[in-house]
């Protein structure tokens, strides 16, 4: 009986629920879109052509990029799963559950209460929005991870006094770095704490922070020699842009328009795991926040208020991050806890001497995490932003292809999210289509420049062609149009199937120009026309010497 009770043995079965639940209904249910197959394809090409990687997947600054350890993560995990994505995401939900220990030891830390750091660990598991990070195969999934860590050997070393803190610090950040650029943001809490915790550290200590920082960051640091500093001009001009928009605007407005976007993030975060109200969930977490600092006064307090605003600079910056659910990597720990925090304070509050309103919160919070899990059968891409490009389906337009071709070559264009890239379709066709039915189609689509195309390029007609049209999400509704119109004018349309958000179009062709457009009006030909005149790459009828 006390072995049930020790704060270990229950921190083990909240480890073995967190995974239970990531790992229902995983298989092919995952998101896998342009950057998926795009990294697939590179640690693809790492592995089997030895294209060693120093530089990362891109960031949306021209001239920077993320760290490549996302590549030597997959590599072994591809390899020895036969390049199957769902080993992948398998790996991602073990990093993500694993991560519920640093829950654990961070709130020790910050409040040294088992039962808080229990609470915290048991939210972290139910949360849906934690779901969804753990299947998704991406550089920003282990953010939480690795910022974390960062904001452990802070709090080891300036609030604990432990020299190993400092290290383990420059090794958090390093590493989150490497999911996300925009993570060198974080170097400003070096000097902040500092100046609030007043830190002594080691001539030691201070060498093996600089020598986990220069390891690490090794990859950029023989980046920018080999091209003359590119990231560091990109940067700066980046930083140049932002100050002249900055300047231009009214600085009240500015501010506003600042705590508004934390705002929706960081409410949004708190509606997918704890409360489901956004304004509601937000303001309970102020009210938990400022509630710890009055209370306690303490530095730890104050650190933890420094880690739960530690996102806000980033608004004052044009960026695409600030859309996406991602920007909440480093914040949600620090959020978990807070809320754990409150629920403990709950506990002293007794009916008969039972906490019943603290046991209520706690099975309200977990239930609403359950119940949203079962709600969306296990899965959790109703979170992503957009329609969600999920394996299985993307497995299905393949099956039919090949099906519908009876074993005769055919070939393949898709209308792509970016357009004209055949990223994902090289890649499934390469190691799930061929791997299944022994032989590849050919594409006919445009040259594919920024990434290989694993796929061959057509060099004839073929009686039978698919058009893969991916989700709409970020396509406009007028390269649909042209790209049909090009089709009808060339060949003949058999059927359409639909397989979640794809659609995929079977051809045939008969002869040269023996499609028909006598259904195309003559004012909408016209506009088309004028788009393709834009745009003339739009067209899946390409053969290539």
């Amino acid at each position: 009986m006390k072995i049930i009770r020790h704060p270990y043995f229950l921190l083990f079965l909240i480890l073995c629920v967190a995974f239970i639940i990531r790992t229902i209904n995983l298989k092919d249910i995952i998101l896998f879109a342009y950057d998926q197959a795009r990294d697939a394809q590179r640690v693809y090409n790492m592995v089997y052509k030895g294209d060693i990687k120093i530089v990362g997947p891109e960031t949306d600054i021209q001239g920077i990029f993320n760290g490549p350890l996302l590549y030597y993560m997959l590599a072994p995990v591809y390899f020895f799963s036969n390049f199957d994505p769902n080993a992948a995401a398998l790996l991602f939900v073990c990093i993500n559950v694993a991560t519920i220990l640093l829950v654990f030891w961070a709130s020790k830390i910050v409040f040294n209460k088992s039962s808080i750091a229990l609470i915290a660990s048991l939210f972290w598991a139910f949360s849906f929005e934690q779901g969804f990070f753990s299947r998704y195969i991406s550089n920003a999934s282990p953010m939480s991870t690795t910022t974390t860590i960062f904001f452990i050997g802070l709090a080891l070393f300036f609030l604990k006094k432990k020299q190993w803190g400092l290290p383990l610090s420059a090794i958090g950040m390093a590493l989150s770095i490497h999911c996300n650029f925009y993570f060198i943001y974080l170097f400003l809490f070096y000097p902040i704490c500092f100046i609030l915790f007043k830190g002594k550290p080691k001539i030691k200590t201070i060498a093996l922070t600089i020598i986990a920082f220069m390891v690490l960051l090794s990859p950029w640091i023989i980046t920018e020699l080999r091209w003359k500093f590119v990231g560091t001009r990109s940067l700066f001009a980046y930083f140049i842009h932002q100050g002249t928009s900055v300047s231009a605007t009214n600085f009240l407005s500015f501010l506003l328009s600042i705590f508004s976007r934390y705002y929706d993030r960081i409410s949004q975060g708190i509606y997918f795991s704890f409360i489901p109200h956004k304004l509601l969930g937000f303001s309970v977490m102020a009210m938990l926040l400022i509630y710890s600092i009055v209370k306690k006064r303490s530095s730890t307090t104050l650190f933890l208020l420094l880690w739960t605003l530690n996102t806000l600079p980033l608004f004052a910056f044009k960026s695409g991050v600030h859309s996406v659910e991602v920007i909440n990597g480093s914040v949600f720990v620090p959020l978990t806890i807070i809320m754990a925090f409150g629920i403990s304070e709950l506990a002293k509050i007794k009916v008969q001497k039972i906490p019943i309103f603290s046991a209520i919160c706690i099975l309200g919070i977990v239930s609403y995490g359950f119940i949203s899990f079962v709600k969306n059968n296990f899965t959790t891409h109703s979170i992503h932003t957009g329609e969600p490009s999920l394996l299985v389906n993307a497995k299905k337009v393949i099956d039919y292809t090949y099906k519908n071709a009876d074993k005769k070559d055919f070939g393949i264009c898709s209308i792509s999210e970016p357009l004209f890239m055949n990223t994902v379709w090289s890649f499934l066709y390469t190691t799930y289509g061929k791997q299944k039915y022994g032989y590849l189609p050919y594409w006919t689509g445009q040259k594919q420049t920024l990434n290989d195309s694993f796929i061959p390029y057509a060099k004839k007609k073929y009686k039978t062609k698919f058009i893969i049209q991916e989700p709409m999400f970020g396509i406009p509704l007028w390269v649909l149009r042209s790209v049909y119109y090009v089709e009808d004018g060339q060949n003949t349309f058999v059927e359409k199937k639909e397989f979640g958000s794809y659609a995929v179009q079977q051809r045939f062709f008969v002869k040269e120009n023996g499609g028909n457009l006598s259904n195309y009006s003559k004012n909408l030909t016209n506009s088309i026309m004028e788009d393709l005149s834009k745009i003339p790459q739009l067209s899946c009828d390409n053969i290539y010497e």
